[in-house]
């Protein structure tokens, strides 16, 4: 895709800032993180195979390895713990037949608002570039 300059400038001013940190991730990981404030809720739970469900279908789907990824970037927290009344048999994973506590890090909120921010900046941008085409 070109970019116009304006757009191109907004692209370039990215490195430094805390958005920085979730635009260089795989198009899963951001898509995880962008789930978490847009009706994931917690906590979620795993069924007998490992499986999340929380409430949105790209924090589920990408569950745990983006999770495990957001977790190492600082960006959020969260824990398992064993449903009580199931039993985790030995073919299954620890993660099973569990609740899912997480929660959003003040680095992770940081990383949200300045995203948003910068998408914005962005659009506006590619809006200013449109605009000097016609």
């Amino acid at each position: 895709m070109k970019i116009g300059p304006n757009a191109q400038a907004v692209v370039d001013n990215l490195a430094g800032r805390p958005a920085e940190i979730i635009a260089r991730e795989s198009d899963e990981v951001q898509a995880c993180f962008r789930a978490m404030f847009n009706g994931a809720g917690t906590p979620g739970t795993t069924d007998g195979r490992a499986r999340l469900k929380c409430g949105h279908p790209d924090a589920e789907a990408w569950w745990p390895s983006a999770w495990i990824r957001l977790r190492e970037l600082g960006l959020i927290a969260f824990n398992l713990q064993a449903i009580p009344g199931k039993i985790i048999m030995v073919s299954q994973s620890l993660a099973s037949n569990s609740m899912v506590h997480w929660q959003i890090t003040p680095e992770g909120w940081q990383v949200h608002m300045d995203d948003a921010a910068w998408m914005l900046e962005f659009r506006a941008a590619q809006q200013s570039d449109e605009a000097t085409k016609q």
